[in-house]
């Protein structure tokens, strides 16, 4: 778990954690798909996943009392906090590896993928969670580098990702001109 969790209350991690249930839905599309096509509710799920994706994080960043940009070892503290928050529920389980500037997430539950096994589905192909990353990346002003290593769409038994931090612009800045502590004075 991250450190940073650790602060919060166990009621207050609980609220936000509800805050990632609805980006679980994988229903709704269904009834979009019916009237305007697959295509259409394909690209309005990934969009609204990448919102609720923001949200996610916006969330996390007001709780934890943060706001961007974040020093690198943050940074690294809030995806962890976020994925122990709003990748492990019900459907969805993820692990993650911290390796120098790189997290390596294991995901081996999605609601995505239980519904692509099923043969009668002809739904969703795209997996939300991507979408999701890039809203929290999004709401933290950062780059997120994201290496694919394998997805249980292709036979392999976890969809495994490799996401790169990058020290954001206006961090390196003022830590270039003041050295550590003129960053977190800048603020």
């Amino acid at each position: 778990m991250s450190r940073l969790l650790d602060s919060l209350s166990a009621d207050l991690r609980l609220r936000l954690r509800t805050l990632g249930q609805p980006a679980e839905d994988v229903d709704w599309p269904v009834a979009m798909a019916r009237s305007q096509g697959w295509q259409v509710a394909n690209a309005a799920y990934q969009a609204a996943q990448r919102q609720w994706g923001a949200d996610e994080m916006q969330a996390l960043l007001r709780a934890l009392d943060l706001e961007p940009p974040l020093d690198p070892a943050t940074t690294r503290e809030v995806l962890l906090a976020a994925i122990e928050l709003y990748f492990h529920t019900s459907r969805t389980d993820a692990d993650v590896t911290v390796e120098d500037n790189r997290l390596r997430i294991d995901i081996s539950r999605c609601p995505v993928y239980e519904r692509f096994t099923d043969f009668r589905w002809g739904g969703l192909t795209a997996c939300g969670c991507f979408a999701r990353r890039r809203g929290w990346y999004q709401a933290m002003d950062i780059q997120g580098d994201e290496e694919l290593v394998t997805l249980r769409k292709w036979g392999d038994p976890v969809c495994e990702l490799v996401i790169r931090l990058a020290t954001p612009a206006a961090v390196a800045a003022p830590m270039l001109r003041a050295g550590p502590a003129g960053a977190a004075a800048s603020r």
